[in-house]
Formats: structure tokens, sequence, C-alpha cells
């Protein structure tokens, strides 16, 4: 009996060793949060990384200065729970290498004199089912919301009335700042710098890339890019199935969009922007940008060109788009001018207007455009204004209700376009469906048009594609519905599941982390779920207290506690001190039934 003590005391110590070990990695990982009166507890629950909740009903914490992260952490504030800067601190940094994770939670009030008011991203930053607002910088910074040179992906969430010297919410930046944002909402976020001010809502550099799925950005304000400043030839955006409406730059350019990067536009809306040029869109002298699937309508350009866009020296490759209802005072459309390239193909564009006689309320062109399968219809002051040095580079199969455009015979003065208003006729976006008589039915180019119209319908439906950007005869696909963006989280308290016990099925009595191995691992748990700090069960894997008797209870008494630490530990060491189970009690090593 002594040798056999002499086996399973140091075994013991082991456990007692490991477990004040596990105490302490425990405390340092995570935990919930009860005190919600300051910043104390849940600065001790940051401490050494893990998932933070909170326990403390609805409740504002008031941050006494920025906490940096520097470990994996999860912060999930159930909905109930908003972190404040108190207008005096940034809240968050993240270390490079470092993820943090916000989720069903509102982070507000941040501040810095420095790029960033309320988080400051070196590593990765998640933010899910999040809002962050009314966080600012000075005006000579960057990011009222967040700096990120890191990845970011946002998703679920609202960046609302955030302020900075540029880029109000978002300021990405260097090549390794890949930002994501999904079915998302930035509103009234604005900059503040009054020589630069880059973009309302996001402010693009150095190299940052930022991808836009299903969102809407929408009443922003810059100086230039209302909505978005993609700066720099090697930064880009794409965005798809996303709004861009009621924006604003209201000292230069690019109410909705400023380019001089590259962009890929799809499936958009941009609507009720203004600028005082490029209302909806502004590409510039080495931006690159397609645009394709979109809808750009009731944008305005307050005293230049270009109300729907203006390609003013970049290149720009339109397809499949609506221009409607547009105003500016030169090019109510769309302007090409300053050695821009411009290629539109298959374009509706009505109604239009330029604020002057004659200054195309269609397309003003005074650099290079190719045309084709393009219909321009009853745009105010000439569909076409062509400087007598810029005709169009190319023009084919185009129809125009005036002959301002010189696209010739049986091409211009069409009397009646009959093209129907700006309605939902499926896709993605509102578009003008042609009637069956209109002259723009099977008037486009017999091969070479784009496969399938701005909502998604094939080409071409009959003996030729039509003219514009819709395909009378053809049906859209059916369309998956697209989630509107989730609200900010309010401060009501979330229900949280509540496991289902599944017992010990087809698991070992005693293999707690169901690995298939009994040893001193398994031993740790019923310590850990005893003090109240259970190690989190693998997947699949039964809760310690699931079944009846309790997964983790194998001695079979009523109670998880350090005598079934000590039965599986005499088992791992091959010895069995411990009386034998009561009758119906599993014995460990036996498969559970």
């Amino acid at each position: 009996m002594t040798g056999v003590r002499r086996v399973v005391l140091p075994a013991l110590v082991a456990i007692a060793f490991g477990f004040a070990l596990l105490l302490a990695r425990r405390a340092q990982a995570g935990g919930v949060v009860t005190n919600c009166a300051n910043d104390t507890d849940l600065s001790a629950k940051l401490a050494g990384g893990g998932t933070v909740t909170f326990s403390c009903g609805t409740a504002t914490i008031i941050l006494t200065g920025e906490k940096t992260i520097t470990a994996n952490t999860t912060i999930d504030g159930g909905g109930s729970i908003a972190l404040s800067g108190g207008n005096a601190n940034r809240l968050f940094s993240v270390n490079s290498g470092v993820t943090l994770t916000l989720k069903n939670i509102v982070l507000t009030n941040g501040y810095a004199e420095a790029d960033g008011g309320a988080i400051v991203n070196s590593g990765h930053l998640v933010l899910d089912h999040t809002t962050i607002q009314n966080s600012q910088t000075t005006s000579p910074w960057s990011g009222g919301a967040i700096l990120t040179t890191g990845p970011l992906d946002i998703t679920d969430s609202v960046l609302a009335n955030n302020k900075a010297g540029n880029g109000g919410a978002i300021y990405p930046r260097f090549a390794n700042a890949h930002v994501t944002i999904s079915n998302s909402e930035l509103h009234d976020n604005q900059t503040t710098n009054t020589s630069n001010g880059w973009g309302g809502a996001i402010l693009v550099w150095d190299g940052a890339t930022v991808t836009i799925d299903r969102s809407d950005l929408h009443n922003n304000a810059a100086r230039n890019g209302g909505a978005i400043y993609n700066h720099l030839a090697d930064s880009s955006i794409t965005l798809s199935d996303t709004k861009l409406r009621d924006n604003q730059a209201l000292q230069f350019v690019g109410g909705g969009i400023f380019n001089e990067g590259t962009a890929s536009l799809a499936r958009i809306t941009v609507s009720g922007n203004t600028a005082i040029s490029g209302g909806g869109i502004d590409n510039e002298t080495g931006g690159t940008l397609m645009l394709t699937d979109s809808t750009l309508s009731g944008n305005h350009a307050i005293s230049s060109w270009g109300g729907g866009f203006s390609n003013h020296g970049g290149t720009a490759t339109v397809s499949n788009v609506t221009f409607s209802g547009n105003d500016a005072t030169e090019g109510g459309g769309f302007a090409n001018l300053n050695s821009g390239t411009a290629t539109l193909t298959n374009v509706t564009m009505t109604a239009n207007s330029s604020h002057e006689p004659d200054q195309g309320g269609g397309i003003f062109n005074d650099a290079q455009t190719s045309v084709r399968n393009v219909a321009l219809a009853g745009n105010t002051n000439l569909n076409c204004n062509l400087f007598p040095t810029s005709p169009f580079q190319s023009s084919q199969f185009n129809l125009s209700t005036d002959g301002s455009c010189n696209f010739g015979a049986g091409r211009d003065n069409i009397p009646d376009m009959k093209l129907g208003p700006l309605a939902d006729n499926g896709g993605p976006t509102l578009t003008q469906m042609p009637a069956a008589d209109s002259p723009v039915v099977d008037a486009g180019a017999g091969t070479g048009c784009p496969p399938t119209d701005q909502r998604g319908a094939p080409r071409p439906a009959g003996a030729a594609c039509d003219v514009g950007a819709v395909e009378f005869g053809s049906s859209p696909p059916t369309p998956t519905p697209s989630p509107s963006p989730t609200p900010s989280p309010t401060h009501s308290a979330t229900a949280t599941p509540t496991a289902t016990p599944t017992g010990g099925a087809h698991h070992k009595q005693g293999d707690l982390d169901c690995n298939n191995v009994i040893d001193g691992r398994d031993a740790l748990r019923p310590l850990g779920a005893a003090a109240g700090v259970p190690e989190d069960q693998p997947g699949g894997c039964p809760a310690l207290d699931a079944g009846t008797p309790d997964f983790a209870d194998v001695n079979c008494d009523g109670a998880i506690g350090p005598p079934d630490t000590i039965a599986i530990e005499e088992f791992a060491a091959g010895v069995a001190l411990q009386p034998a189970p009561p009758p119906g009690c599993t014995a460990i090593g036996q498969l559970l039934s």
C-alpha cells in the first residue's frame, strides 16, 4: 500500500499544481463583468484575452483610459452594453498579431488628438452587430471611428455620427489594411478639416483595399468624396449591391465617391448625392473605374459638370447602367473631360438636365468617349454636347431623341423612345423598361453586347440586343432577398440560449475532454467546475453537468468535485484506491450508455 501511495500522492500534488495553473490561466482569460459602475472589472477581465461578457443589465461603462488589446479577445455586450470614451479618450488599441472581436455592443464618444477616435487597429478587428457612434478626432487627424493598418471585418453593424479631419468614420491605410463591410450602414459621418476634408465616411489611403457588399452609405458629408474618397493609384474599392444616397461634397467633387485609385462598382444605386462637380461619382486622373448593372439618379453637380458621373481625366468603363434625373451645369448625366477615356455600353440616359443651354443634359464630351448601344431620351438642353474637337471616338447602334449626338440617319431624332419610368422591373436596381413597340427593341448590336442586361436578364431576347440598359422580353433570375442593414444594438437585454444536456452516449466514463485518452487533463476538469471556473468543452463533447448522473460525476455521488478528480487520476496511474462505484454507475474507462 505504501508503494501505491508513493505513486498516487505525487500525482495528486501534480493535480494541485495543475489546478493552480488552471485558475491563474482562467483568471486571465476573459470572464463575466458583473460591476459596470466603472471600468475596473472590465479591465481585469480584459487582461490576457479570452471572451468577455456582461451580467449587469443595461449599462454604459465609461472607460477611464484607452485599453490596449495584447491577446485575442472577444467582447460580447449581449445587446445591452455601451462602452464610452467620455469624449476624453480613445477606447481600444489592438496590437499587431492580435484579434479583437466586438459583438452586440455600442462604442460611443471616443476621442483622440491623433488618428482613430474610437479604435486604432494594428492587428485584426472584427465588428459583428456593433455600433460605433459619436466618436471623433481633432481636425488634423483621420478616422473618427477607426484607424486600421490591418484587416478589418464589419458585419451587420452601424457607424454613425463620427467626425474626423478626413475619413469621418474609417481610415484604412497601407497595404495590409484589407477592409470588408457587409450588410452594414454608415451614415451621418463627416469630415472637419477645412483644407482637405476627404471622405465623409471612408478615406482609403496608401494601398489599402475596401470591399463593401449589401450596405447603405447615406447622409455623410465631406469637402471631397461625400461618402468615399479613394486616394492614390495603389488603393482600391469594390462595391456590390450597395446604396450611396444623400451624401454631400459641398466644397469640391464626388458627392458619393471620389476615385483616383481602382474602383469596381456593380449593382449599386447612387442617388440624391450632391457636389460641386461629379454629383454622384467623380473619377480623377489616374483613376480606373468600372461601373456595371447600376443606377445613378437624382444626383446634383451644383456649379460644374457631371451630375451623375464626372470622368475628369480617369479611365471609365460603364456598362448596363441607367442615368435618370441627374443635373449639372454641363453634362447632367455624364461628363468626360480633361483627357479622360470613357466607354459606355448599353446605357440608358433619360430626363437628365444641364443648367446652361445646350450644355448636354445627357452627355458632355471634351475627351475620348466611345458609345455603343446607348439610348438618350428627353434630356434637357440637348442629349449631347460634343466639343467641335471631341466627337465620339466611336459610335455604334445608338439612339437619340434629338440630333445633338450625331448618331446619323435613323439613329437621331427618334420621336418617342417609349421607355417606362424608373421602377422596379426585377433585378437589384431600378430600371426603365422599354415598351414592346419601343424603337430600342432589337435595335442594338447583333453580337458583342453584354450577355445579360442591368437586371441580370439574358441578352439578346430577339434578333439583336436592345439599345439601352434593359432587354425587353427577357426575365431576370429569381432574386435572393438582400437583408437590410441590422439596426444598431439597443440597451435591452438579449436572452442567452441555455444548453440542452446531451448526456455521455458514445463517450467513455472519465474521458471528460473526449479525446479517447483518460489522463491528468481530464482530472483537472472536475476541480475547475467545482471552483466555478470550468474549462470550455471541445465541440461535440458533453457539458460537464450533462446527463444523469452528470458527465463529470464519475463516482456517481451526486456532486462534481475533488473525489472525481482523484478517481480519474488513480485510473490514469493504474491504481484504484477509491471505493468501487455504486451499482448502476459506469466504471471509469467503460463506454457510457
